[in-house]
């Protein structure tokens, strides 16, 4: 409860200026806001089908597994950067529009799936609001709740989360090529945390350069992920080259 919470405290705080009814053309969606799209549709129908043969363990060992790892740890830490995108920079204004895209459709189908589970604190995040507490340099966000309001509430017009439908896909999947590079760009970013640890280079902390060595044929893979794979790595530059197996190094920065 206490991860929904602070989740969905983080995407409302990115989402004050998005219209969610406003048309995203596919093309203009990012690499691993696809992604995340089609895994939580994927998780929904696996779930689904767990309900339907009353195997209520699986169904939520299948969502915390999308939601804590796949969601969590993984996606809104590599969105993080996107999200953080000024409104006034027109330049990148696709690529945040694109990032609260995703964490509005996928923190919804998140609360749908969580509801059978823990229906209360998914019907306070359903009509939850970002309020501001304390003078305007030291404000804290904090989540105020209350019927008749909320983000979601206004944008979808259900009166409850526990009445909306389950989630379901309304585009076609994400495709192969998109889920096999996602797949490639996580193996790539967890082998560079790793890496980190060993040269005691803290996660947050910035690195010159990180060097991707990997077989030619998976370079187009990674591409569309290149710059996502650079803010989670807090790399300056990164480089792709050619290996018969995927290797990552980084550089950190001279003091």
């Amino acid at each position: 409860m206490n991860k929904l919470y602070n989740a969905g405290k983080l995407v409302l705080g990115k989402l004050q200026d998005f219209d969610s009814n406003a048309e995203l053309p596919k093309e203009s969606q990012e690499a691993f806001d696809k992604w995340i799209l089609q895994r939580s549709i994927e998780t929904a129908e696996e779930m689904a089908k767990a309900f339907e043969n009353y195997e209520f363990l699986q169904a939520r060992r299948l969502f915390e597994d999308f939601f804590w790892s796949e969601f969590c740890d993984n996606y809104l830490e590599i969105a993080k950067g996107r999200l953080s995108i000024d409104s006034g920079d027109k330049e990148r204004a696709a690529e945040r529009i694109s990032a609260q895209h995703a964490a509005y459709q996928t923190f919804l189908n998140i609360l749908k799936m969580a509801s059978p589970f823990v229906s209360h604190i998914t019907e306070e995040m359903y009509h939850a609001e970002v309020a501001k507490k304390g003078d305007a340099e030291g404000a804290r966000e904090s989540i105020d709740s209350k019927s008749d309001k909320g983000y979601f509430y206004r944008s979808e017009g259900g009166k409850s989360i526990h009445n909306a439908k389950w989630p379901s896909a309304t585009t076609k999947p994400a495709g192969a090529e998109i889920m096999d590079g996602a797949k490639l760009a996580l193996f790539v970013i967890s082998e560079g945390r790793k890496v980190k640890t060993v040269k005691k280079i803290r996660f947050g902390a910035s690195v010159s350069l990180m060097e991707i060595k990997c077989p030619k044929a998976q370079h187009g893979l990674l591409k569309p992920f290149l710059e996502d794979i650079a803010f989670a790595m807090r790399a300056e530059k990164i480089a792709v080259a050619d290996s018969e197996k995927t290797k990552v190094s980084v550089e950190g920065k001279s003091m």
